[in-house]
């Protein structure tokens, strides 16, 4: 006390307090614009604490505008809690936060107080099919873009990464209050956007298990890898999906292990129309029962001496089961017989078709085979019927020629003869 003020104050009676400032500190984290949300302003003295109230008035702007006027019971807990919303227009950016305070008491000196805030948005996400239906096996590619939900205006300058992945509904019983057990997610890859056109190429292979119909593909985003100090200035709302069409490959199967047929009886063949992704491979949670094509076309052929006759074309049942009945005419002459079965390709279903689906029909070779003289396009598969009176005759080995598909074994089962009396 080199001016003596103590002894002053003594001897005349003075009384002398010290006066503080008052340290507003924020605590603001990214807010997303147009959403309501709570901002904590903190309130402290020179030593860092806070033992008596800082009375008077506080006036909070952001971006220009009046966002809040607290008093002093608001400081009395040492913070402010302010209510309010980001204007729904505010372009995503880094803005500043002012809070002005005006003192009511000898204590504090009036202060004003800065800070930075960050207003996010969300994105849009595009996507355009290189193809609406992807056989299995096929590699295709997905293109689209990402913009600003608010300008619509292509997001540059971000380093995002988009992830995706097929949502398959969700498998096993619903959870104690009804709701559909979780989709399962399977993974198909990810793309960072390019950063300087805000546009991304997806490429994928389509799994071999995929059973023919149509899925739903859902893309995320990660945000954070990429994010500057502060945090991403752009969130996904919810995933993002769109629909592709798996298209698969059919196979016939015979179930018939014998038939021996007279004239003038019925024969009876029963097809089972499988799809093979889910039949020969291990399908994904909740796709192990698709491996039945319903609805699937199958023509049968009356091989008689090269002279091929249909019988009809009949579609699957639920099962994926056709059956033919036709009775033999009398007129037949006794001996062995081949029976096609057809199916066509099927690629008439769109992605608008409901619980639609695509299949191609798939030769393939098990045993011997005969020859014919079938020219048609998709799966097929023969049986030699045996009918009374002559030895049958071995035939050579065939091909398929179905229209402009490769050249494939068809597969043939040998059914053996029986003597029938024909009258």
């Amino acid at each position: 006390d080199i001016a003596g003020l103590q002894e002053e104050a003594t001897d005349t009676g003075l009384n002398y307090g010290l006066q503080t400032i008052v340290n507003i500190e924020y605590n603001i984290g990214p807010l997303e614009r147009g959403v309501d949300t709570t901002s904590s302003i903190g309130l402290t003295d020179h030593r860092g604490n806070y033992v008596l109230p800082a009375n008077g008035t506080y006036l909070s702007t952001f971006n220009g505008q009046l966002i809040a006027t607290n008093n002093s019971v608001d400081a009395e807990s040492g913070s402010l809690i302010i209510d309010w919303v980001p204007d729904p227009n505010t372009p995503v950016g880094d803005y500043v936060w002012y809070t002005n305070y005006t003192s009511s008491t000898q204590w504090y000196k009036d202060a004003t107080s800065q800070g930075d805030v960050r207003v996010t948005g969300l994105i849009l996400i595009s996507s355009t099919l290189a193809s609406d239906w992807v056989h299995i096996g096929s590699t295709t590619y997905i293109t689209g873009d990402m913009r600003d939900d608010l300008t619509n205006n292509l997001i540059t300058g971000n380093q995002t990464t988009l992830i995706f992945e097929f949502e398959i509904p969700g498998a096993g019983p619903p959870d104690p209050m009804g709701n559909p057990p979780p989709p399962t997610l399977i993974p198909i890859g990810s793309v960072p956007v390019n950063s300087t056109t805000g546009q991304y190429n997806f490429s994928f292979t389509m799994p071999t298990n995929m059973p023919g119909g149509i899925w739903d593909i859902s893309v995320s985003a990660d945000f954070a890898a990429g994010a500057p100090p502060g945090g991403a200035y752009y969130n996904l709302q919810e995933p993002y999906t769109f629909e592709i069409g798996t298209e698969s490959e059919s196979t016939l199967l015979v179930n018939n292990s014998n038939l021996l047929v007279e004239v003038s009886n019925d024969l009876v063949i029963e097809v089972d129309v499988k799809d093979i992704a889910a039949f020969f491979s291990e399908a994904p949670l909740g796709l192990e029962d698709m491996q039945n094509i319903s609805q699937a076309g199958v023509e049968f052929f009356w091989d008689a001496n090269g002279a091929n006759t249909s019988l009809g074309t009949f579609a699957t049942n639920s099962d994926g089961r056709v059956t033919l009945t036709w009775t033999v005419p009398l007129q037949q002459e006794p001996g062995y017989y081949d029976v096609w079965m057809v199916m066509y390709d099927d690629q008439s279903d769109t992605l608008s078709t409901n619980n639609g689906a695509r299949a191609c029909a798939r030769a393939h070779s098990r045993g011997p085979t005969l020859t014919s003289h079938l020219h048609v396009e998709g799966c097929a598969i023969a049986m030699r019927l045996g009918l009374e009176g002559t030895d049958p005759r071995e035939h050579g080995r065939a091909q398929w020629a179905g229209g402009g598909r490769p050249r494939e074994l068809v597969e043939h089962v040998r059914l053996g003869r029986r003597r029938v009396l024909l009258r």
